[in-house]
Parts: C-alpha cells; structure tokens; sequence
C-alpha cells in the first residue's frame, strides 16, 4: 500500500516540483522490489511455488537495474524496473482470470 502511495506521489509531484518528485520516486523503486519479495515469499509459503518464484525473479531484476550503470539519468533504470512490475502483473492478471475461469 505505502508503493502504491508512493507511485501516486511520482504522478502528483512531476519532475518539475523538485525535490519532492525526486523522493517520491526514490520511495516508489525501492519500496517496489521489497514489496515483491514479501510477496514472493508469501506464495512460497502457501505452496504457490511457480508463482512465488517469478515474483522473486520480478523482485530481482527491478533491484539489480538500479545496480548497474546504463551512464547519465534514471530512465534506463526505470523502464526496466517498470517493465519487470508490468510483466509481473500481466502474469499475475492472466493466473487470476484462469484460476477465476476454472471455478465456474
């Protein structure tokens, strides 16, 4: 709940309203791996092996981007991180609809 919080806060405050935006963001992409390992761990627990761990590998990719360097700016570091929370829900909304299917 706090990220999803903090990704409002990166829409509320652009780049423009520094250095707000700024925290914003730095809230938003290190809140986003951690949430996704809590997660991952979650459905681990509960048996959901496949599913729990390719949120783990979603947790992973979208903390070692920000490890590497891709030279001047973030937008390289975003888009990957933002691309691994985007496939992570894709795969997470099409389970969901199947599971969902499978009930009826």
């Amino acid at each position: 709940m706090l990220d999803a919080f903090a990704l409002t806060a990166i829409g509320v405050f652009p780049e423009n309203i520094e250095p707000l935006h700024y925290y914003a963001s730095v809230t938003f992409f290190t809140l986003f791996p951690i949430s996704m390992f809590i997660l991952g761990a979650a459905f681990l627990r509960t048996l959901k092996m496949k599913l729990g761990l390719f949120t783990i590998l979603a947790a992973l990719v979208a903390a070692i981007v920000w490890t590497v360097s891709f030279g001047e700016g973030v937008a390289i570091p975003e888009t990957l991180s933002g691309l691994s929370a985007s496939t992570w829900l894709i795969v997470l909304g099409f389970k969901m609809l199947k599971d969902g299917a499978s009930h009826h």
